[in-house]
């Protein structure tokens, strides 16, 4: 069920009964359902939580009562699948009913984002998710980012459908104490004889991320403080089981445990951990778009935390496209969490990576600029926000032990173009930068694009999944051109698109760039975009002859506290190509034996 019923953060709180609570991360692979799904509560839940780290002594006269939560975060995709963790929402609604089935009466509770990302909400605007979650029994949620994704009158609209009520206690329609979105702060229910009382809480990062809500609408409260005043409110009303529901990274998961012991559970979404396979349902419905021979990561793990090679084909095409010298692409704009098998490639499979058409932009960017951008990049890292960029035409090192805003290495910022030798990025030279239109207003704390100027603006730019798609195109041509090499074959292609470029005010801004750079110095040769295709764009497929794409990892973005990742998986590949060498030359002379001796 897409890229939920993910492994999110579910943090333990000091809890007096004798057994600690246990929850179960409801998983659409799962094969059994889970017997563990109980949740110990003692009459000494009245009492107040005993401190961190320190165990509460219990009475051997309390009365031990069961309760089972089901907790699931992020589901989207309401597909079957044909291949392990099959997942579906038919799947993951017949595990609920299972435990119902075996007289067992579970709490369901659900971290958000149900309406967005997947092909189906494209076009549904989400409501598709509505019966799913009404038929898989949720009974509280809480508010997701994504959720925001067609604006608040659709998510009104949306939640009004549902059977169960919406929370987020700490998010505000500005002036007022009233929960924004028509949301309820908490809920307070008596479950299998203990009586629960949930909070939903988010963090004021992804606040940041919405685009189609007005953000000055909303008044944001730290989640630790409403969440303490939260738990107060709810043992005054007789809560003896404490639950704070988040959408929110582990590291505040983590935080809010930790500052808030009342609370004897936090459960949380927007985190993805589990990788998922490739999956190929109804390939008869399915058209053949591409190939590629490396397996192509995007997992959320992946493209959110370091160099990705799915990352770097998207941002190579897309900067060649817009005839740019850098290109930063958020993370999040990279959808399918998961790795994408060598293979054929299907439009399917270019929609779950890139669902969202969203305009970019092309920005005259001073150096300085472009370094400041990717210090907001990397300033949450580990969390896994999508704010972490995947970058085309330069590479970087950073340092995460050092403080947000200096993490970057002085002087690691090179730019790179092609089979070029990289040069240190000047910091008042100006170059040109492709962003997504939605990073060029601030969002994601890229509000240093806010000072640079529009060169290309989101009218006339390049759009990404048009461009990835326009690519497979071309290496479709590239592969049937008889005895020519991969120079110049692809100008037929993209010259009408670059003749009608020429025709706007700003492209002729981005050619006269290109002509005198910064203080009338020229930044190369060549302008980006017009050079042969390298870096696994275009390679010959062994076999058939072929054109088709084979990314690798480069070195673009080095975590200099973590090895390279391609200097491991070169290791690795060495030694497995050693070894394999050396059982041949083994098995040759076990032969070679085997010969000589039937001959003596």
């Amino acid at each position: 069920m897409g890229a939920g019923c993910s492994t999110g953060s579910s943090t333990q709180t000091g809890l007096p009964p004798t057994e600690l609570p246990k929850t179960e991360k409801l998983s659409s692979g799962t094969e059994q359902p889970p017997e563990s799904a109980t949740c110990t509560v003692g009459e000494a839940a009245r009492t107040e939580p005993s401190p961190a780290g320190r165990t509460a002594e219990t009475s051997p006269s309390i009365s031990a009562r069961k309760l089972t939560i089901l907790h699931f975060n992020d589901v989207y995709n309401i597909e079957e699948q044909e291949r392990e963790p099959k997942g579906g929402a038919p799947r993951l609604c017949g595990k609920v009913k299972e435990f119902r089935q075996r007289g067992v009466n579970p709490l369901v509770l659900f971290s958000g984002d149900a309406y967005n990302p997947s092909l189906m909400s494209t076009l549904t605007l989400g409501k598709q998710m509505v019966p799913i979650l009404n038929e898989i029994g949720v009974n509280v949620s809480c508010l997701g980012n994504h959720d925001f994704d067609y604006g608040l009158e659709n998510l009104l609209k949306l939640n009004a459908q549902c059977a169960f009520p919406w929370l987020m206690a700490n998010v505000f329609e500005r002036g007022t104490d009233k929960p924004y979105a028509g949301a309820a702060a908490s809920w307070v229910q008596e479950w299998s004889g203990v009586r629960v009382g949930v909070v939903g809480l988010v963090e004021e990062e992804w606040l940041e991320t919405l685009g189609a809500v007005d953000v000055e609408d909303m008044e944001y409260r730290d989640f630790v403080e409403v969440g303490r005043q939260a738990a107060r409110q709810l043992k005054a009303q007789g809560a003896e089981l404490l639950i704070a529901l988040t959408h929110m990274r582990e590291p505040n998961d983590r935080k809010l445990a930790a500052e808030v012991p009342e609370f004897h559970l936090v459960l949380g979404g927007h985190d993805h951990h589990y990788v998922s396979e490739h999956i190929q349902p109804h390939n008869n419905l399915l058209v053949k778009s591409g190939e590629t021979l490396e397996p192509l990561d995007g997992r959320f793990q992946t493209v959110r935390n370091r160099e990705s090679n799915l990352g770097n084909f998207v941002a190579d095409v897309w900067r060649k496209a817009a005839r740019a010298h850098i290109a930063i692409i958020n993370s999040g704009s990279l959808r399918s969490d998961q790795v994408h098998p060598a293979g054929t490639l299907t439009a399917k499979d270019f929609v779950s990576v890139l669902p969202m058409v969203a305009p970019t932009v092309v920005l005259q960017c001073t150096g300085a600029q472009v370094v400041a951008a990717l210090e907001n990049g990397v300033s949450q890292w580990p969390k896994l926000e999508g704010r972490f960029p995947q970058v085309s035409g330069i590479s970087f090192k950073f340092d995460p032990s050092l403080p947000p805003g200096a993490r970057i290495l002085p002087g690691s910022v090179m730019l790179v173009e092609g089979g070029s030798e990289p040069q240190p990025l000047e910091p008042e030279r100006a170059y040109r930068v492709a962003v997504p239109e939605y990073l060029a207003t601030g969002k994601d704390g890229f509000r240093v694009f806010t000072e640079c100027k529009t060169l290309v603006d989101g009218e006339s730019g390049v759009v990404i999944p048009t461009a990835v798609r326009c690519h497979f195109l071309q290496l479709a041509v590239l592969s049937k051109w008889e005895g020519g090499g991969s120079k110049g074959v692809l100008a037929p292609l993209t010259s009408k698109w670059l003749r009608k470029a020429k025709e706007s005010k700003t492209a002729d801004q981005l050619d006269a760039l290109e002509a005198e750079g910064s203080e009338g110095r020229q930044l190369g040769s060549s302008a980006p975009g017009r050079q042969q295709l390298t870096q696994g764009l275009a390679v010959r497929h062994p076999e058939g002859g072929h054109y088709v794409i084979a990314p690798r990892l480069e070195g673009r973005i080095v975590n200099v506290r973590e090895p390279l990742q391609e200097e491991e998986q070169d290791g690795g590949r060495k030694e497995e190509e050693g070894r394999k060498e050396e059982e041949g030359r083994k098995e040759e002379e076990e032969k070679q034996g085997d010969v000589e001796e039937l001959q003596a």
